[in-house]
């Protein structure tokens, strides 16, 4: 099936509010200038930032549709992470290293759309967006890794699908406008590479193929 390829600027609106918990002083006691008890300072504590999600190893693909099982699973929790991220902004770009080629597209996006959206204090509420792999469409090919030059026959994976942003929506600081999106389940285009070493998926790329000839249908 020929499908067309086009590598276009994906929209993908990362969100976060500035919402960052400050510490209250504590003031010391001073027993000898009362007999009365001191009262006991307290402070407020900071949030623990939960720990950036990382993926179980899995073998790796010996046939074109584990290649494609393995890399649509990524995927998925991908999504779920990068929604963990648009909720909590002080989780950090880096939460979601344990998904990207670093270096990538992809990784590039994610890095300036955390910054922007943290800067006009942009966020998501909701539940993240889903993803279903159009299987027939989606295939794999041979990678190689440019630091050792070991080859992997299906360590190179192009997956085509639908992506349902309807369960989320935009929160804004008081006074300003939520962005407007389209809304509902769009094709897009997820090239993944297998990496060797830490036996993964990683994404090094997301096309929205909206509007575009050869798309999945959604």
């Amino acid at each position: 099936m020929k499908t067309t390829r086009k590598t276009a600027a994906i929209t993908l609106m990362i969100a976060a509010a500035l919402a960052m918990a400050a510490c209250s002083p504590t003031t010391p006691t001073d027993p000898t200038t009362s007999p009365t008890a001191s009262p006991t300072a307290t402070s407020t504590p900071t949030p623990t930032l939960e720990a950036a999600p990382t993926q179980d190893p899995v073998p790796a693909p010996t046939t074109q549709q584990e290649a494609i099982t393995g890399a649509s699973n990524t995927i998925q929790q991908y999504l779920a992470a990068s929604f963990a991220l648009a909720q909590n902004p002080d989780l950090g770009e880096s939460y979601l290293d344990g998904f990207l080629v670093q270096g990538s597209p992809q990784a590039k996006v994610i890095r300036d759309t955390v910054a922007h959206n943290i800067e006009i204090g942009l966020r998501q509420t909701g539940s993240p967006t889903t993803w279903k792999t159009n299987d027939a469409m989606s295939y794999a090919s041979q990678s190689t890794n440019a630091a050792t030059g070991e080859k992997s026959e299906f360590g190179a994976a192009i997956v085509y699908g639908c992506a349902d942003n309807t369960s989320w929506t935009f929160e804004v600081p008081k006074g300003q406008v939520a962005p407007e999106i389209p809304r509902g389940s769009f094709p897009n285009q997820y090239t993944l590479i297998y990496e060797q070493t830490a036996q993964v998926w990683l994404i090094q790329e997301n096309v929205s193929l909206r509007d575009q000839d050869g798309a999945p249908t959604c």
